[in-house]
């Protein structure tokens, strides 16, 4: 079978946590057995390249068809404990967009604080006077839809997070902790070491995980240059990745691009469902969600039969 297209996957966390009522529903965290057959079997067929490699091979004319990139956004602790080790046993190569403003803190992303409050919420239904509406919690099914509602209301409307986060917050019988492990987050010290490694490559993901398409030019402009240079002066060495924020249509526009592109990076990935070729614009690159959107089989359908 010959292919010109290209495969980049993209994942969040690898857990080894055992999860509590909602937490980690969405599987943005994959378990760390699935992820550990998942690098065995893209090295077994020999076809996986860093992203960076990837696509300088591509502006060189080399044949980039049918072959892997392995991908992370964010910066989850997890990443480094728990997914490093099993990509280093398997020798395989990864990218990690990173929300500078997160690294070496103590924050939480704010989908996390709703996981977490939905989950511990001792009531049977949540009346939100700031999204106008009454969510039931009465079951763990309901919970989980009402995780995925409110979460796509706020990332349409992202001005209204704070004030629904405190509405939950304020119906808390108990300190809020946020402590679950897959929130934390990588400091420093820990991507540098993944960086020496040779393994890993990183990128940026903004400062603070902000939507572009919803913010001022000035402020699109600081969470894209700023987060370069936070990565730059941490790593010693140039960063021309980046990765948009949530990855959808409507989350990255042509000013968004631009700007991106203004910043000197040389290629943007989002998080659309999809392969790549040569022509691809570099600022428009697919990438498959495992497990979160899709299982692992459906991301890299046709792999097995094109053995490098």
């Amino acid at each position: 079978m010959v292919t010109e297209e290209f495969t980049i996957l993209l994942y969040h966390g690898v857990s080894r946590s055992v999860h509590r009522g909602i937490e980690n529903c969405s599987r943005k965290h994959v378990s760390a057995e699935h992820f550990e057959a998942q690098m065995r079997f893209l090295a077994t067929m020999g076809r996986v390249a860093a992203l960076g490699d990837l696509l300088a091979d591509c502006e060189k004319g080399l044949p980039a068809g049918g072959r892997v990139a392995v991908t992370f956004d964010d910066g989850f602790e997890n990443n480094y404990s728990v997914a490093f080790p099993i990509l280093r046993r398997h020798g395989v190569p990864a990218t990690f967009f990173l929300s500078t403003g997160f690294i070496g803190s103590s924050r939480v992303f704010w989908v996390d604080k709703l996981e977490y409050l939905l989950n511990e919420a001792a009531v049977n239904a949540f009346e939100s006077a700031v999204l106008g509406r009454e969510f039931l919690l009465a079951s763990l099914e309901r919970r989980a839809a009402a995780l995925r509602e409110i979460k796509g209301a706020l990332k349409r409307q992202p001005a209204l997070v704070d004030d629904t986060i405190a509405e939950l917050e304020a119906l808390a019988e108990a300190p809020l902790r946020y402590d679950y492990p897959d929130y934390r987050m990588m400091d420093w010290h820990q991507v540098r070491e993944m960086h020496r490694s040779g393994l890993c490559e990183f990128g940026a993901h903004t400062i603070d995980h902000t939507i572009l398409s919803h913010v001022p030019h000035a402020e699109k402009v600081l969470q894209v240059r700023q987060s370069k240079a936070t990565l730059e002066g941490e790593l010693g060495t140039p960063v021309t990745l980046f990765a948009y924020p949530e990855g959808q249509a409507d989350h990255f526009d042509d000013e968004v691009v631009e700007v991106v592109r203004q910043a000197g990076f040389v290629a943007a990935v989002a998080a659309i469902f999809g392969c790549n070729t040569s022509a691809t614009s570099r600022y428009h690159l697919h990438r498959n969600m495992v497990e979160f959107v899709a299982p692992f089989d459906n991301c890299v359908r046709g792999l097995s039969e094109i053995r490098g």
